[in-house]
């Protein structure tokens, strides 16, 4: 008889007990119910919020990706820019150096047009980059 009671459910057990303790079963009983509520809402909004995570994560290595490409792309595109300038560069000025040669002139003079040359591309340059910023 004693194994058989033990068996019964907590609740039932509560109710056939009678008056003080039907009345506090009840309670727990409608205790248990609404925590069942609020741990399903809280498991809801868990998983929602686990969910949102794993978006705003994907959408930020998504867009890490994205800029490290155009980064790069960019950064490429200004470097072969600046290499492009300094050939031409170079280039201009070797045919320089050879129509001054070609009207005769001598080595000093020639050292002191190429940096009249080199200051002013220097200063040119200088002036650009501060509009620039």
């Amino acid at each position: 008889m004693r194994s058989s009671f033990d068996k019964l459910d907590p609740k039932k057990r509560l109710r056939e007990a009678g008056y003080p303790f039907n009345a506090i079963g009840s309670d727990l009983v409608q205790l248990h119910e609404k925590f069942e509520i609020v741990s399903g809402e809280v498991r809801a909004l868990t998983e929602k919020i686990e969910s949102e995570t794993k978006s705003i994560v994907k959408k930020l290595d998504e867009t890490k990706t994205w800029v490290a490409e155009h980064v790069e792309h960019l950064f490429t595109k200004k470097f072969m820019a600046i290499v492009t300038a300094l050939v031409g560069i170079i280039s201009i000025l070797y045919a320089a150096l050879g129509f001054l040669q070609g009207w005769g002139l001598d080595r000093p003079s020639l050292a002191a047009i190429a940096l009249a040359l080199g200051v002013a591309a220097l200063t040119v340059m200088v002036i650009l980059l501060r509009r620039a910023k």
